[in-house]
């Protein structure tokens, strides 16, 4: 099984580097128009408009926003009341934003836990951003289990499916 997640994980990063190497270096920053275009992709019914859209995955809805004035770009996932964790939970996010979410974190704001992504909005390209879109879904599902973004973490990889599964809707052509 191991084995299988590491080809997949270099065909995948090798998908990723294929899209990211087409674009022309002055047109990496990616726009609104983009991103919609992306989310078109990976989820046919996404609503919403620039700047603001909500897609679903398997069951799961994520909000996208994103603020050109700052330079952000936010993939935000509610998952539990942020006041009916303890203490013993509030410590394992932590552990897991260090060592398994990666480029997904777990967050609290607005009294929620979240999953989210957060990334600079002119730093940004179409590689990066799918990459995003399925780590923060990965968390998601993962939430209370692994806490992993399913990419890999420090000790190896697990929870590649859902990643595969947004990463290959994400770059199709």
């Amino acid at each position: 099984m191991r084995v299988i997640s590491w080809v997949v994980l270099l065909a995948l990063t090798f998908s990723v580097w294929a899209i990211s190497a087409q674009q022309a270096p002055h047109s990496r920053s990616i726009t609104n128009a983009r991103l919609g275009e992306l989310l078109q992709r990976i989820d046919p019914d996404v609503k919403g408009s620039p700047g603001g859209w909500t897609i679903s995955f398997q069951g799961r809805s994520a909000q996208i926003v994103t603020d050109p004035n700052a330079d952000r770009m936010r993939i935000m996932i509610p998952l539990v009341e942020a006041d009916k964790l303890t203490q013993d939970q509030l410590y394992r996010l932590l552990q897991a934003n260090f060592e398994s979410a990666l480029d997904a974190r777990y967050a609290v704001a607005q009294g929620v836990v979240w999953s989210v992504f957060i990334h600079p909005l002119s730093a940004l390209d179409d590689a990066e951003f799918v990459a995003g879109v399925a780590q923060t879904f990965n968390a998601a599902v993962t939430y209370g289990t692994t806490f992993s973004s399913g990419l890999f973490n420090f000790g190896g990889g697990d929870n590649g499916e859902l990643f595969d599964a947004i990463k290959e809707k994400g770059t199709r052509s």
